[in-house]
């Protein structure tokens, strides 16, 4: 029953100066390990041998930790026993899976009895492999609800459509870039703008994140900001383009300068200027319940006020818009019929998916982007140079680097006595 006095480990028992040599050679490779995995970085490199001048990134910063503590030195690389260097791969993801299991049961006494929420969500890796995260948190997922009301989603495609148009390539984005800042001098100029710190920087439109609500606010403003020098873009395409780059730019220049895009662009803008105060508070790690329902209800004020009294600021925003750019198709009969619509395709649903969305804050106390952060780290962590990392290997390397709280001060001795336990070892390890 006593691990230590099995008759092999009496038999091969060392001395105590021994073991501590030991257990330090194993706890520099533990501490190396655990600070790559919280970098993201990888471990093994394609030349590991004892003459390799570029070995993995674990033997690197072994020899580097050698070399500035004799007593490391002593211990480790070529002063290691062949049976005990502690490097190999194998060694490498028996330490990673123990510390990422001393994670896991963290979180799980962390959420003890209480209630939870299971969110899950799959994506892509580099190497073409479905992953699904699984995160067990009292948390909110924000979903993109526009599918249910046709223009609005028609509206989004055109928008990513026309943004990853003039996005194709760096010489369309130096172009839109300089037609826009010669808008800007001559705004200026007219006294159309002011001039100031910060004011008028160079930027560039934005590209919205399929699951990520909040992206295509910032799209929005994009083109409606850099809309005339987009227009010029996607206008010069038409004429120097062949085959289906000229199709896609022509459609593109044919729908962005309707009078139903540019209303609909507007439209979103207003609603997402209340919205999206929304999405970034519930991007936070965590949000306080009495303070998610002050912003739900902030929230449904102004939406409701934006219904009831909006409509003639926001004609006056699109028409004031459309004549600076010359669309065409803004009559009253265009406006009814573009209104009827929205109504007989889901405006009203849209009304009821953001009744239903505070309905699920009000129920989820605590809020976060826990699953779209994870498919960040995934592409953080498995590269176009580690797409041939196994699937534990990947979930032990996430569940490091994203759970970073827990084991930045997590004790290397407590490893060292859980990596003894794994297995029957050859080499003593504790006392």
């Amino acid at each position: 029953m006593k691990p230590s006095g099995h008759i092999d480990k009496v038999m091969h028992r060392i001395g105590g100066e021994e073991v501590l040599k030991h257990r330090l050679r194993l706890k520099t490779t533990i501490m190396v390990v655990k600070q790559l995995a919280l970098q993201g970085s990888s471990f093994r490199g394609h030349d590991e041998s004892d003459d390799s001048l570029n070995p993995g990134n674990v033997l690197a910063w072994i020899g580097f930790s050698a070399k500035l503590n004799d007593q490391i030195n002593s211990v480790v690389l070529r002063n290691a026993p062949g049976n005990a260097k502690y490097t190999s791969p194998s060694i490498q993801k028996e330490i990673l899976g123990i510390i990422a299991n001393i994670v896991r049961c963290k979180i799980r006494e962390e959420i003890g009895d209480s209630c939870f929420s299971i969110l899950v969500d799959e994506a892509v890796d580099e190497a073409g492999r479905e992953q699904m995260s699984i995160i067990l948190r009292l948390q909110l997922a924000l979903i993109t609800s526009a599918k249910v009301c046709d223009p609005i989603w028609d509206f989004f495609s055109i928008l990513d459509c026309i943004i990853n148009v003039v996005k194709a390539s760096p010489k369309r984005i130096r172009e839109l870039q300089a037609i826009h800042k010669k808008d800007l001098d001559g705004m200026l100029d007219a006294g159309e703008i002011q001039s100031g710190q910060g004011d008028n920087q160079m930027t560039s439109l934005k590209r919205s994140g399929p699951t990520q609500w909040g992206s295509h606010y910032h799209s929005i403003l994009s083109i409606i900001n850099m809309f005339n020098a987009t227009c010029v873009v996607l206008e010069d395409l038409c004429r120097s383009k062949e085959g289906e780059q000229r199709a896609q730019a022509r459609g593109a220049s044919k729908n962005i300068k309707t009078f139903e895009f540019v209303f609909n662009l507007h439209l979103m803008k207003g609603i997402m200027d209340i919205t999206d105060f929304l999405c970034q508070a519930f991007q936070q790690e965590s949000v306080d319940i009495v303070a998610a329902v002050g912003f739900v209800s902030m929230a449904k004020v102004k939406l409701q006020k934006l219904r009831d009294e909006g409509w003639d600021k926001l004609l006056q925003e699109v028409k004031s818009f459309c004549s600076k750019h010359a669309i065409e198709g803004y009559d009253v009969s265009s406006l009814a019929k573009l209104l009827e619509k929205l109504v007989e395709t889901g405006m009203g649903a849209r009304y009821r998916l953001i009744c239903r969305l505070i309905r699920l804050v009000l129920t989820l106390p605590v809020s976060t982007a826990t699953t779209e952060r994870s498919f960040s780290v995934m592409k953080h962590v498995k590269t176009d140079l580690r797409n041939k990392m196994g699937d534990e290997f990947l979930a032990d390397c996430l569940t490091i680097f994203f759970e970073r709280e827990y084991v930045i001060g997590m004790d290397e001795d407590s490893i060292i006595d859980e990596f003894a336990k794994l297995k029957d070892r050859r080499v003593q390890l504790t006392l």
